[in-house]
């Protein structure tokens, strides 16, 4: 399973190895906004705006993409 952690403003602050392995980012690349070149341009929005009500629930984002 690939798994990245990102701030409360979207940023990649790790992706682990599977990530890395899956997308063909490397997880230093993935850092930032890096991580967002995995995803489709229509996911972008759902994936970053998703994040901020998860942290601010204190619950963890999970999402499937293409």
């Amino acid at each position: 399973m690939a798994i990245v952690e990102s701030d409360a403003m979207g940023g990649c602050s790790f992706a682990n190895p599977r990530f890395a392995a899956l997308t063909g980012i490397t997880e230093r690349a993935a850092l930032g906004d890096g991580w967002l070149d995995a995803f489709a341009a229509d996911e972008h929005e759902g994936v970053v705006h998703g994040g901020p009500r998860t942290v601010e629930d204190g619950r963890p984002l999970r999402r499937q993409l293409r």
